[in-house]
């Protein structure tokens, strides 16, 4: 009797002296396969939604902002394929020198950017609350 109660102590402080029955294994995996998406599904992701929503903004307008690696990289190819609104931009300025199709790609840009500040700035506002 105390021989059992002692392996089944150690085991629960996780200090085995040998490997754990299969039973065991098998409850632990069920355990963890019905607790775990509940967890992230009730628990995590409404707690951390307002994190997610800023990661989220601030990642596209950093992404709307850089060009130089796809520039460097690809010139935005093959084709068009990794062709972003500011490597159009500067190609459209700088290459091609069609200052006012740039200055409409600068203009739509900065609207675009503006309304995902805005947005950042209400999600952080309400952040505080």
């Amino acid at each position: 009797m105390f021989r059992s109660v002692t392996r089944s102590s150690s085991y629960a402080l996780g200090i085995s002296r040998g490997p754990l029955p299969l039973r065991m294994w098998r409850a632990k995996w069920l355990y963890l396969a019905l607790l775990v998406p509940v967890l992230l599904i009730y628990i995590d992701i409404p707690m951390t939604r307002r994190q997610i929503t800023l990661a989220m903004i601030l990642t596209m307008l950093f992404m709307t902002q850089r060009f130089d690696l796809f520039l460097v990289m690809t010139d935005g190819g093959p084709g068009y394929s990794t062709m972003v609104p500011a490597l159009q931009l500067f190609q459209s300025a700088f290459n091609f020198l069609e200052f006012g199709y740039a200055s409409a790609i600068g203009v739509v840009l900065f609207v675009g950017m503006l309304a995902l500040t805005v947005i950042n700035l209400r999600v952080s506002s309400g952040a505080s609350d």
